[in-house]
């Protein structure tokens, strides 16, 4: 069996805010242009990093997205007290009157990487008083993941706002409707560009997007793989994202958040630009809709966490988006925990006696493999750590068995109701039992999946019981 816990709207029009043009320089010279506002008594201030094309600081692009989602999330945070640099990137708005020809022939995925750098060290040296923080959004996020690691010690809080998981050869592999000698042909480029050279495209949806070009760009981009960089920032983490995002799949969230050792926040109805939507064709519309307002709750997370630098969990019921199944969640130790046992639908998962009806009110039956991927998006199975701090005030034990190492739990019946498997938190550890190879082993004892195999690769779960019950063995 299984239990999981997690890994873990704005309404406003236009908010007044005292701004002030601001230029830094960035390592080749060039200026980079941008808005600076800062709260009265702040002590934050936060570096806003656009998404992918010729966006400006408001979140815009030339003829294409006027949505001011990025103005809007600066009005926010500054409304919450917190200092905010937003800057035209190099390719867009007033930054871009500044580029020479050759700055602009030679353009590469690392210079964003510097000029977000180079916001770091402007805001530290101007302004070294304040607490700096970096939040990038879309493919921003991994520009300003980049730029943090370069500036080690600078930065106290990051944010991935709908970033997304995958490197870029991934990204655009997803993203292109291709035939399948279109796809053959693209990776062949990909290829190709990791050698460090170019190939002319010959299907003509790739000439569109993949001419030569923009290939050595797309090079620069595709080394960086997020889920590797995100892990190696000693800042606070925020993954965050909205559940109408049709650019940067939630599952990437959930990614982001395991990795780096936290959980993600989904906001309900929000789409890529931060808009609260209705359904799909009220999503493209809000891509050019200044004046819709962003989520009021997506402010008021990332502000906690710039504060703060922990992270908001404040649902008291999840529902799993593959089966349907809704799950309360109880807060303990600062942790969240599902409250009853996992449940599946997949065909390979077992139940209590052999009987359908008791997945539904028991939990499924799990092997470790299986369990491991089961959890609903953004939770995980809990570790020792997480156990040990939910079971603090009962004797553990350490067993080992042939194929599998189990951490013991023993207590009084007065500390837990071992009848209903209730630990005194409001925490159902569900004592359905189990099954060891072909048998059921009924009531009386839980023995739940932990996370982590042990230093000989073993793999491991938890086994709970009343010092009343007999002596359970280790299951393989």
């Amino acid at each position: 069996m299984a239990i999981c816990f997690p890994f873990l709207v704005f309404s406003q029009g236009e908010i007044p805010v005292t701004e002030k043009e601001v230029a830094f320089n960035s390592s080749d010279g060039l200026s980079i242009k941008g808005t600076l506002s800062i709260p009265e008594n702040s002590k934050d201030i936060v570096i806003l990093v656009a998404g992918s094309g010729p966006t400006d600081r408001n979140g815009n692009s030339p003829g294409g997205t006027g949505n001011n989602s990025l103005k809007m999330l600066a009005q926010g945070l500054f409304a919450k007290g917190i200092g905010v640099l937003r800057y035209d990137k190099r390719t867009s708005g007033k930054t871009a009157k500044g580029l020479n020809k050759e700055q602009r022939q030679s353009l590469n995925f690392d210079n964003f990487i510097e000029d977000a750098s180079s916001a770091i060290q402007f805001l530290d040296k101007e302004y070294g008083t304040y607490k700096l923080h970096i939040l990038g959004h879309s493919q921003g996020g991994l520009v300003a993941n980049l730029a943090a690691l370069k500036n080690p010690g600078k930065i106290t809080t990051y944010t991935a706002l709908a970033a997304p998981a995958e490197s870029a050869d991934d990204i655009l592999t997803r993203q292109l409707a291709l035939s399948d000698s279109g796809k053959e042909e693209l990776k062949k480029i990909f290829e190709t560009i990791r050698e460090g050279k170019t190939l002319a495209p010959k299907d003509l949806g790739l000439k569109m997007v993949m001419p030569e070009s923009a290939q050595p760009f797309i090079g620069s981009w595709m080394k960086y793989k997020p889920l590797n960089e995100i892990q190696k920032l000693d800042a606070s983490v925020l993954v965050i994202q909205g559940d109408k995002d049709m650019q940067v799949p939630v599952k990437d969230a959930g990614d982001l958040a395991k990795i780096s050792g936290t959980y993600p926040i989904i906001i309900k109805d929000v789409n890529h630009v931060l808009k609260i939507v209705g359904d799909k064709q009220d999503n493209l519309y809000s891509y050019n809709d200044a004046t819709r307002p962003i989520s009021n709750e997506l402010v008021s997370k990332i502000s906690h966490h710039i504060k703060s630098g922990k992270i908001t969990y404040e649902e008291k019921f999840l529902t799993d988006e593959t089966t349907g199944k809704t799950y309360e969640v109880i807060k303990h130790n600062d942790l969240l925990w599902m409250n009853e046992n996992l449940f599946s639908d997949s065909e390979t998962t077992d139940c209590i006696e052999g009987k359908p009806e008791n997945c539904q009110t028991q939990g499924s039956l799990f092997y470790y493999d299986e369990a491991q991927e089961a959890c609903p998006l953004g939770w995980r199975l809990p570790n020792d750590e997480d156990w040990t701090s939910l079971l603090s005030d009962v004797k553990t034990e350490l067993r080992t068995g042939k194929d599998v190492a189990h951490l013991s739990f023993y207590t009084s019946l007065t500390q837990m109701d071992w009848e209903q498997g209730k630990h005194k938190s409001g925490i159902q550890l569900g004592f359905y039992g189990w099954k060891h190879k072909k048998k059921y082993d009924v009531g009386g004892q839980a023995n739940l999946w932990l996370s982590e195999k042990d230093e000989e690769n073993m793999v491991r779960h938890i086994h709970i019981r009343s010092v009343n019950q007999e002596q359970a063995y280790p299951g393989n």
